[in-house]
């Protein structure tokens, strides 16, 4: 996959998942102020693990899971 195939990739899956996964970073998360780290945080780990493996099967739970565990 070539960088510019991966860039569109994540920011499509960032345009249909950004709002489920803010909602579950604010639900669990204790401090308004860290939440624009981790959700950075979540996309870059995402944007490195597609870069290194591929495709994802179900992007969002993916990302709802690296927020998991970033929290």
């Amino acid at each position: 996959m070539t960088v510019p195939e991966l860039n569109k990739m994540v920011t499509d899956i960032y345009e249909a998942a950004y709002k489920d996964v803010l909602r579950y970073v604010v639900s669990k998360c204790r401090s308004a102020d860290d939440i624009p780290d981790l959700i950075q945080n979540t996309y870059l780990n995402f944007y490195n693990r597609l870069r290194k493996h591929g495709e994802v099967k179900e992007p969002k739970k993916y990302l709802i899971k690296i927020a998991r565990n970033e929290v």
